[in-house]
């Protein structure tokens, strides 16, 4: 038998070493009284050496079948916490996604990203014990792995009540939302930078009162892909299953942003909030696209300037005609409603 490649498993737990060590000794002691007795040809003391020698290498063989079976045991622990942390991990992009909406949940976010890559190195700490057989090591990185892994589980709870909860939709008057829209604009212009048509629309919901303030900021901090944050054509659920070309006023039942896809690329092309008042009217507001205000004004009307954005009716049937002459021309669209937004 090879004791230094047995041994291993045994050196490194205390509950075994200390018996290894004995029972090494013995057998270190019973081959050297064999080598005398061969050497002094007394037959009596080397078979009572080599019976002990015998009984340790048994012993021997014992202590490393408990060393092993220890050691698969914590394995198999580490296999089970492993799977269900990858479970929880999975959750993170969805977390994500659902924490650009609050302050609060985004501060949880963290924390459940921060013990979860607590755990990742518990395990991965884990898997190094195991290859090498340090089965003493292995249960302290398991101890504080199986913390972490309740500690993930709570944060997951935290996450579901912060996220789960949403405000019913606001309906205002448009008069009401023209008000808070010049107001906040003649005071508050920098809080329309960057003035591209995305950021202009989401600041409509926010003082509509449909939309979180913290999402607007969250996105505009992305970087940008094709001109949009990168989240933000996946947080809108625009998809090439989802957008269509006709567009009905009365399919729309709360404001939302409207998001406008260029047929020819699939990708977005021009973002507008829309508006369900308390009379039931549907309003557009959107900035930065004249070919959308050319086809929307009337003959002879002003552009309707609301401090940045511009506004019509859209559920004016003149004014829904001449919108579907512009869909018409090569644009898809999806409506995304505000309460999925919260």
């Amino acid at each position: 038998m090879n004791f230094n490649s047995k041994s291993e498993v045994v050196k490194n737990d205390k509950s075994l070493s200390s018996n290894y060590k004995k029972i090494d000794k013995a057998i270190q002691s019973s081959l050297k009284t064999v080598v005398a007795a061969i050497h002094d040809r007394n037959e009596e003391t080397m078979a009572s050496a080599m019976n002990i020698l015998q009984r340790c290498i048994s012993e021997f063989s014992n202590l490393i079948n408990d060393g092993e079976r220890i050691l698969q045991e914590l394995s198999s622990e580490v296999v089970g916490v492993r799977d269900e942390w990858a479970v929880l991990a999975d959750r993170r992009e969805d977390f994500v996604r659902r924490c650009y909406f609050s302050k609060a949940a985004a501060k949880k976010l963290n924390k459940f990203v921060a013990v979860c890559e607590a755990l990742g190195k518990d395990l991965n700490n884990a898997d190094s014990c195991i290859r090498q057989k340090k089965i003493d090591l292995l249960q302290q990185v398991l101890k504080a792995g199986t913390k972490n892994l309740q500690r993930l589980r709570q944060e997951v709870d935290k996450l579901e009540d912060a996220v789960s909860t949403k405000p019913a939709a606001k309906r205002l008057s448009d008069e009401k939302l023209h008000e808070g829209l010049t107001s906040d604009y003649s005071k508050k212009k920098e809080s329309w930078q960057p003035q591209v048509c995305y950021n202009a629309a989401m600041k409509v919901g926010v003082i509509e009162g449909n939309l979180p303030e913290f999402m607007r900021q969250s996105l505009i901090k992305e970087k940008k892909v094709n001109g949009y944050p990168a989240g933000f054509k996946k947080l809108m659920g625009v998809t090439a299953e989802t957008v269509e070309k006709k567009f009905d006023h009365s399919k729309i039942e709360e404001s939302g942003i409207l998001n406008f896809v260029d047929d020819a690329t699939g990708q977005i092309s021009h973002t507008a909030y829309l508006q369900k008042t308390d009379k039931n009217t549907l309003e557009i507001y959107h900035a930065n696209c004249q070919t959308l205000d050319l086809a929307l004004l009337a003959k002879g009307q002003n552009i309707p300037k609301v401090g940045l954005v511009t506004h019509y009716e859209l559920s004016d049937p003149d004014t829904q005609s001449r919108f579907q002459g512009w869909l018409d021309q090569g644009f898809s669209f999806k409506h995304t409603p505000a309460s999925d937004l919260k």
